[in-house]
């Protein structure tokens, strides 16, 4: 073998390793820039507010039962039950806006919450146990549970008898407590906000259904979770972002348009595991039921620019490997002899394009980076290619596989669904050129001695009928 390709193929080899070393670290780089991001986002966003869990409207009631006992002498004894609805209607509607700290951008979303619940008391509730024992409603006030307090704002409320509905509704007062109280909904939310019924209220809650109309508004982080406690529950969330993750129980019906999505939830409380009411004993239920979450959306970056790189750093190698195996086959084909920094020149150019993409797609987004990256890396290396063979015809094929590569990898991230079979697929076709450019080149002839090399190639040229 002879002792110079030895050496130059050791070279390239270096060259290659020093290249996947240099994308390695932009693709460290990317990770560092794309963790400072996060933490920016989650910095504004809890000083938006923070992401909110909020509960459907719950109802507490509070009986009071008096009798005599046998030695005539007055007791008297409290209950307190949690009603949940027995139907819930929500409307959600969110606007998403962007906020920046220095360059890195955060995702709040202002969100406003309507919701319509009725509830129906159990007629048991309003019978004595005992022979003789009076037993009254004496006090009732209605709940939701949040995640914070912090970030709410625009609470209303009213409730009015569903019989009666050409009654004005009677207004409530929300007012904060802590969820650390020695109360029957402690564990429901970090944080109750309960406003009391006036006694109209309760005498229209006893005399039969009651209709509660709950509006509030949810400002913070790109995250809303709305936890459903309610026998029937439809919710309906329309938003002027497009891009969103639903998590926890997914939408029945979803439809996307040019500005914004809308999405439906019909829920049952029974396939929650829910039941009517619940007491000091049974209150453990609810609030593992809160704990396990609802109707969550998340408003989401579909071209994250760092997932993007994260990605198109781990195709780097092959483009540079192919790229170095070209420049090799022309410069065996064409009897150049180029030298090892041309090679490296070539491969770091290459590597400078992932960097372009990084620095780039922080100001003007990932598709605008990607194309002004490609066009100068194309452009760069074409000429310097173009230079070194001093043949116009090799330097526009070199073009046009530079332009091939870079539109196959932008369509391989941009469907990452379709991302392993399109990148196989060009593979083989990669594969299949490859074999064709080389089906008369004699490699093992280079490596060979001269006098060894010559006698080879006059016995090739004495057996091909094409000679």
């Amino acid at each position: 073998m002879n002792p110079t390709n030895i050496v130059k193929w050791a070279v390239l080899a270096g060259v290659l390793i020093a290249a996947i070393s240099a994308l390695s670290a932009v693709g460290r780089l990317g990770a560092e820039r794309s963790s400072l991001r996060n933490e920016v986002a989650t910095e504004v966003e809890v000083a938006a507010g923070g992401s909110h869990t909020v509960t459907t409207p719950m109802l507490v009631v509070e009986f009071t039962e008096s009798w005599l006992d046998e030695a005539q002498v007055a007791q008297q004894q409290r209950w307190q039950y949690v009603l949940i609805a027995s139907e819930v209607n929500a409307r959600m509607t969110s606007a998403v806006s962007t906020r920046y700290r220095g360059i890195f951008p955060a995702r709040v979303a202002n969100t406003r919450h309507d919701l319509r619940a009725t509830f129906v008391a159990p007629a048991a509730w309003f019978s004595p146990w005992r022979d003789g024992a009076q037993r009254g409603l004496t006090a009732a006030y209605v709940a939701f549970g949040a995640s914070s307090p912090r970030g709410l704002r625009d609470i209303t409320g009213g409730v009015r008898a569903v019989t009666d509905a050409d009654a004005s509704a009677m207004p409530l007062a929300f007012a904060a407590r802590v969820a650390n109280e020695a109360t029957l909904l402690s564990g429901v939310g970090d944080a109750q906000l309960i406003a009391s019924l006036a006694p109209a209220a309760l005498a229209a809650l006893r005399a039969g259904p009651l209709r509660l109309d709950l509006g509030l508004t949810s400002s913070g982080g790109g995250r809303v979770n709305l936890v459903p406690l309610a026998q029937a529950i439809s919710i309906e969330h329309t938003s002027d972002w497009s891009h969103l993750k639903y998590a926890g129980r997914l939408p029945a019906d979803h439809a996307l348009a040019r500005r914004g999505s809308t999405a439906r939830w019909q829920l049952d409380g029974l396939s929650e595991g829910l039941a009517a009411t619940y007491d000091g004993n049974s209150i453990a239920a609810l609030v593992a039921a809160v704990s396990q979450g609802g109707v969550q959306l998340a408003f989401i970056d579909p071209v994250d620019v760092y997932a993007s790189l994260e990605r198109a750093v781990k195709h780097g190698w092959l483009i540079v490997l192919v790229t170095l195996a070209l420049v090799l086959l022309f410069e065996s084909t064409r009897g150049l002899r180029l030298h090892p920094v041309q090679y490296g020149l070539v491969a770091f150019g290459l590597v400078l394009f992932f960097l372009l993409l990084l620095s780039l797609g922080e100001h003007v987004g990932f598709a605008a980076a990607y194309l002004v990256a490609a066009t100068a890396t194309c452009a760069l290396c074409v000429a310097y290619l173009m230079a070194l063979f001093r043949r116009v015809a090799l330097g526009l094929s070199f073009a046009g596989y530079f332009a091939g590569v870079y539109l196959s990898l932008y369509v391989i991230l941009r469907s990452e669904d379709f991302a392993l079979l399109l990148g196989a697929c060009l593979l083989l076709v990669g594969l299949a050129i490859a074999m064709w450019l080389t089906r008369r080149l004699h490699l093992i002839a280079e490596m060979l001695p001269p006098s060894a090399a010559n006698g080879m190639s006059t016995d090739a040229r004495r057996g091909d009928p094409s000679a």
